[in-house]
This record gives C-alpha cells, sequence and structure tokens, in this order.
C-alpha cells in the first residue's frame, strides 16, 4: 500500500495551473470580494429593537470568514495585504 500512496505535495497539477497566479486567480479573487460585499450588506443595523443573541452572530461570523478570504486573494493576486482597514 505504501509503495501506491502518494502524497499531495506529489499529486499532479493541471497544466493549466503552471500560469501566474494573477492570471489564473482573478475571477474568484472577484467573486470573494462580491461575496464579502453582499455580507457586508446583509448585517444588522447597529440600533437593533430586539434583544442580542447568538443567531445575531452567525452573519458576523461569516463577514470576517469572507473578510479573510478576500483579504488573502487580494494578497495572492496584487502582490500586497490589503491596506489596513
Amino acid at each position: 500500500a505504501d509503495s501506491v500512496a502518494l502524497l499531495a505535495s506529489e499529486v499532479p497539477l493541471s497544466p493549466a495551473a503552471a500560469g501566474p497566479a494573477r492570471e489564473l486567480l482573478g475571477g474568484p479573487a472577484d467573486r470573494a470580494e462580491q461575496r464579502l460585499l453582499g455580507a457586508v450588506a446583509a448585517l444588522p443595523p447597529d440600533e437593533s429593537a430586539e434583544p442580542y443573541n447568538e443567531a445575531h452572530d452567525a452573519p458576523w461570523h461569516q463577514t470576517r470568514l469572507l473578510l479573510r478570504l478576500h483579504r488573502y486573494a487580494h494578497e495572492v493576486v496584487h502582490g500586497a495585504p490589503d491596506p489596513p482597514l
């Protein structure tokens, strides 16, 4: 079994993956930004009439995850991290 096992680093990549990251990842980076903008727009307003509960956390956690994804994508595509928020 060991002789046929491959490590993930040994798996051959598609020839399309040989291109520059800036060209290959532009589309996914744009989609990550659009998802982030949608998540920010869906956040609840600051002045909520309802008492706070854990259901209010979900949109914030999702937005934080998408912000991290967007910042990583921006760094790969543009070669520098996003400016500080």
